[in-house]
């Protein structure tokens, strides 16, 4: 099976480090960036 995992919620480095060593390809979490609400990334510069 060729799949690709992604693991959601990683918020410390410790819990990266293991999902690195049992395989995990991608990672998202607080670890790199608070939660970020859809309003704010559909804004445009133009929006105040």
């Amino acid at each position: 099976m060729n799949l690709i995992v992604l693991a959601e919620f990683v918020n410390t480095e410790e819990k990266r480090e293991k999902l690195h060593e049992i395989g995990c390809d991608y990672y998202q979490g607080y670890l790199y960036s608070p939660a970020v609400f859809l309003d704010e990334n559909n804004k445009s510069d133009t929006q105040q």
